[in-house]
């Protein structure tokens, strides 16, 4: 976190989703492009060889051209978003949000990614995410927990004086986690989990594979459902 002028801001690293496509475009299909219609003598070994150094190359461009630094403050009466070049120093683009245009805000997390998101008006939304794996260590947890704390504060009345402070529209903070809906497709997660590790081991799944990919997202789900309740006890 950086202080200037008596004003906290934050330092995170925003990554677009979009640098995934171009990770296993990079690491896994142009090599077996190359390998399939250049490389004559088809060698295992060569091919490990081949594959790797592409994807050592597909992980640092993606590092280096899919996260972009934000700066971030806020305070009453709205929030900044300065998009900065590599330097840290440069302001290339600066995105200010009014608090009172601001309905909601979410931190639904799954997995390894979190993403700050604001509900606007109108239906609209304005998020920015971090995935665990790619992002450098920055403020984006810092920032989450400041300003749930912040959105708490504002939507208590305060009294000054025998006259109440003027207050804005609320801001509702939407946890996923702690909704109706959430526990629901927990228990539910949990049936189906069982019915699917049950069928895989009797060898009655059509597509074992399809299987499996349903059983790693069903845990991951109850995984994280359990962990964000810890969290909040």
């Amino acid at each position: 976190m950086i202080n200037d002028n008596n004003t906290k801001s934050y330092l995170i690293y925003s990554f677009n989703g979009w640098f995934i496509i171009l990770f296993f475009f990079v690491g896994l299909i142009l090599p077996l492009i190359i390998i399939e219609r250049y490389i004559q003598n088809k060698n295992a070994t060569l091919f490990a060889i081949i594959i790797i150094l592409f994807m050592v190359l597909a992980y640092f461009l993606a590092r280096n051209l899919g996260l972009k630094p934000i700066k971030v403050y806020f305070n009453n009466e709205k929030i900044v978003f300065q998009y900065l070049a590599k330097n840290l120093k440069t302001v290339n683009k600066e995105k200010i949000i009014s608090m009172k245009y601001i309905k909601g805000f979410s931190d639904f997390t799954f997995g390894n990614h979190d993403v700050f998101k604001l509900i606007l008006h109108y239906n609209t939304t304005f998020r920015i995410y971090k995935n665990g794996f790619w992002n450098k260590n920055d403020d984006f947890e810092i920032l989450t927990n400041d300003f749930k704390n912040f959105i708490e504060t504002q939507n208590t009345s305060e009294i000054v004086g025998e006259e109440l402070t003027d207050k804005k529209e609320k801001i509702e903070y939407k946890d996923f986690f702690q909704t109706q809906k959430a526990t629901f497709l927990f228990y539910g997660a949990i049936v189906v989990g069982i019915w699917a590790i049950i069928i895989t081991i009797m060898g009655k799944s059509h597509s074992p594979t399809g299987s499996l990919i349903v059983i790693g997202g069903i845990l991951g789900y109850i995984g994280t459902y359990l962990a964000k309740n810890n969290k909040q006890e």
